[in-house]
């Protein structure tokens, strides 16, 4: 939960007037929904409430490579089409 409270933080700051992310809390969430089963409500309503111009999903055709942060490398697709399928919904509400 302290990597969704940094990033809302961050996100929010006044700062950031142009603001390119390698992930936002799409991700958070679906990750939090994996490995907990739940998330909470703030998350919801920190993304319903964000402004996103533009979303670049690359597909997962690059060769995985281990790091400490990366697993699940056998579910690639599985999660691309679950983040695709939330930022569409985010998109078009």
């Amino acid at each position: 939960m302290h990597i969704a409270k940094k990033q809302i933080e961050n996100e929010f700051s006044e700062h950031n007037k142009l603001l390119i992310l390698d992930t936002d809390l799409i991700i958070t969430k679906v990750w939090l929904l994996h490995v907990y089963k739940t998330f909470p409500d703030k998350i919801d309503e920190t993304i319903k409430n964000s402004e996103r111009a533009l979303y670049l999903l690359c597909y997962p055709d690059l060769p995985w490579e281990y790091d400490k942060v990366r697993e699940n490398p056998a579910q690639r697709k599985y999660f691309f089409e679950w983040y695709k399928t939330k930022v569409t919904i985010q998109q078009t509400g």
